[in-house]
């Protein structure tokens, strides 16, 4: 990935799925803002795993990635499968 970034000429093409190379944003001023975004997404999830706060955390979460108010507008049965999973997140 770093490579298709810096050099696209030596790259015809990449498949990526569901890349998690956040550190590829480190070091480069344009991405600054992206990096503390993600950043604190990942501080809050990590607070909300430690403190056993699920549902918040699932929320901050699901609504960074899908937009806001996507968590409230999701049914309650939802909600709760995903407060299961985010200590894999």
């Amino acid at each position: 990935m770093k490579i298709a970034r810096e050099h696209p000429e030596l790259v015809l093409s990449l498949t990526l799925i569901e890349p998690s190379c956040f550190h590829l944003l480190a070091g480069d001023p344009q991405d600054a803002k992206s990096l503390s975004e993600i950043t604190t997404l990942a501080n809050a999830v990590i607070d909300a795993v430690s403190s056993g706060n699920y549902w918040e955390g699932t929320e901050q979460f699901v609504d960074y990635w899908s937009g806001a108010g996507t968590w409230a507008a999701m049914p309650y049965k939802s909600q709760m499968r995903l407060c299961q999973t985010l200590g894999k997140v």
